[in-house]
């Protein structure tokens, strides 16, 4: 019974409109065909990502092909960093704005209490931009 009340209280303690975790593109490179470019798997401020737990990215692509399209924690840059950072490439096509939707299962705690989070988000970017 202790553990399920501090599941509830951890569970309340978020806010309904606040991520306890988001992801976000931090380089563009422009290869010709290939776009290569990190994504950062950043826990709202105060929460950490469970070490031991499981971490996974699924990618999906409109106007892009994602060459690899599951990620899991082993293939970050620093596995064990607090926000695993991924390398990633995709091929993007020619006539289409690249959008890549990521599906994220990871592990958020705060403090000791841990629970399970799907994330669900449109990481898109712009090759003009790119340097």
């Amino acid at each position: 019974m202790p553990f399920v009340l501090a599941l509830l209280l951890f569970a309340s303690t978020a806010v309904a409109d606040e991520p306890l975790v988001s992801l976000r593109v931090t380089r563009v490179a422009d290869r010709g065909k290939a776009v290569m470019f990190s994504v950062v798997v950043a826990p709202a401020p105060g929460l950490h990502l469970l070490e031991e737990g499981p971490l996974v990215l699924d990618l999906d692509g409109t106007g892009v092909d994602p060459v690899t399209r599951r990620y899991g924690r082993k293939d970050a840059v620093d596995p064990h960093a607090e926000t695993p950072r991924f390398e990633m490439e995709v091929r993007a096509h020619h006539d289409a704005t690249p959008t890549l939707h990521a599906h994220l299962l990871a592990w958020v705690c705060r403090g000791t209490r841990c629970r399970p989070v799907e994330l669900d988000q449109s990481l898109s970017f712009d090759r003009a931009a790119t340097p």
